[in-house]
């Protein structure tokens, strides 16, 4: 065995490695990008669903309460609430989330 052997040998080798680590890449590259885009459809539907359902939620509490405004300030408040619980629990919340993250 000569050393143009043993060359050609490794630079096959390495040719390959680097072919495999480029296909992993590329593979984890498309699963990524996959779920960016699931996400981002998701919310999309999600938003859309939380838009009507509030509008529906707003038009029923008209409704019961014979009020032009007042169910459209009722699901408001609701959404005030929520979001100041969130913003009290936001550290809670970022150690929930890491946690699952990490695990």
């Amino acid at each position: 065995m000569n050393i143009s052997t043993v060359l050609n040998t490794a630079k096959a080798y390495f040719s390959a490695k680097i072919s495999y680590h480029k296909m992993q890449a590329q593979e984890g590259s498309a699963k990524a990008i996959f779920y960016v885009v699931m996400g981002l459809s998701l919310l999309s539907v999600g938003l859309f669903v939380l838009i009507f359902l509030s509008v529906t939620l707003g038009l029923l509490f008209n409704y019961l309460l014979n009020s032009p405004w007042l169910g459209f300030g009722i699901v408001t408040l609701l959404y005030i609430i929520i979001f100041v619980v969130i913003i009290l629990m936001r550290k809670t919340l970022q150690k929930k989330i890491n946690n699952a993250i990490l695990s």
